[in-house]
């Protein structure tokens, strides 16, 4: 979730790439099982976020509590970010 909110306050849009056969289920669910999918979305929280790297968890949570709001700040980033994502689907 860091990478996304640093990659997205540099400007970047959040891209999502699916292979043909999830585009398809994609739809499928985007269609009938909506709610399932802004139920996830809105249970995004970065305080449940993993650390791929151990070693980066320091740097990481040194750099996201400059950020105004901290963990708190990261998860909204990301849900307006996959918000927007989905609104465009």
């Amino acid at each position: 979730m860091f990478e996304i909110v640093k990659a997205l306050a540099k400007g970047c849009k959040l891209h999502v790439v699916l292979t043909p056969g999830d585009v398809e289920a994609f739809g499928h669910i985007l269609e009938h099982r909506f709610g399932e999918i802004a139920g996830i979305v809105a249970a995004l929280d970065a305080r449940n976020a993993q650390i791929s790297k151990v070693q980066d968890r320091e740097y990481i949570m040194g750099e996201v509590a400059l950020l105004d709001g901290g963990l708190s700040a990261v998860t909204a980033c990301v849900c307006e970010a996959m918000r927007g994502w989905l609104g465009q689907e």
